[in-house]
Order: C-alpha cells, then structure tokens, then sequence
C-alpha cells in the first residue's frame, strides 16, 4: 500500500510539472511582444459594446491612422480587455497574406463608449501615452494593457 501512494505522488508532481505553463523556447512570446494577463470576451452580453468579438469591425471602419483606407491589408489579433475597465481594449493588427511587404502592422487602443468601439490610438509607439495627440487611457488602464509609456 505504501508503494502505491509513493507512486501517486510521483505521477502527481509530474502531472503538475507537466501543467505548469512552461513550454518550450518555441512557443513562448519575444520579451517585447509578451502580452498581459487581460479578460478576455466569454459572455458578451454581459461586457461593454459586445466584448472583443465586436472589434475587429470597429478597427476595419476606422478612420484612425487610416485603419478604413484598406482593412484587406491586415487580420486584427490578440485583442484583450483591461481588468480594471473592461471599456478599454487594445489589439494587434498583423499583415494579412501576401501583404507582409506592403503592411508593417502595429497595436492599437479601442473604448466603448457605451454602446460601439472606437479606436482612439494606433500606431507602432508610444500608443497611449500621456503627450500625444489623443487623451491616454487611465494609468491602470494602461498599466493592464501592456501599454511601455518612455
């Protein structure tokens, strides 16, 4: 009976080892495109403007940074909400295929305002930060999303 248990435990701690989230090299993210820890959209009746499901669109009619001149150019991924104000997104745009030449891609900020998206930054740096052309989200806000102010 004793040696059962003994058994038990070592598949245990080996479950657990397995389950930790280390992975390989691989599959980790580059320091600097490690994303945060946000909420990310489950019931979207019961978060602002729809939850993430609803952004991609609002980024593709866009006028910011001219995200509506072409939206065939890019995919919208990674879009996560801040813990603090689930009203406040943020989200990648990527190089749709066969635009990777044409197409540098870049992070943006989405709000609700209640009842739509809307971007409010976009670019490559500096997107949120206090000094810029646009009001920054809240410290919090920023602090949740990811957002590196200089």
């Amino acid at each position: 009976m004793q040696r059962a248990g003994l058994v038990l435990v070592v598949a245990l701690v080996l479950a657990g080892a397995a389950c930790s989230g280390g992975g390989s090299p691989a599959t980790k993210r580059a320091p600097h495109l490690a994303r945060p820890t946000t909420t990310r959209a489950t019931t979207p009746s019961l978060l602002p403007c729809g939850g993430t499901a609803t952004i991609p669109a609002a980024v593709r009619v866009s006028a910011v940074a001219g995200l509506d001149v072409n939206p065939a150019q890019y995919l919208v991924a990674n879009v996560s909400l801040s813990r603090s104000d689930s009203t406040w997104a943020r989200f990648d745009t990527l190089p749709a295929a066969g635009q990777e030449a044409s197409y540098q891609g870049g992070f943006g900020l989405a709000h609700c305002d209640g009842t739509s998206w809307a971007v409010t930054d976009f670019g490559s740096a500096e997107v949120g930060c206090p000094g810029g052309a646009v009001a920054p989200p809240p410290p919090a806000v920023r602090a949740d999303l990811g957002i590196d102010c200089p």
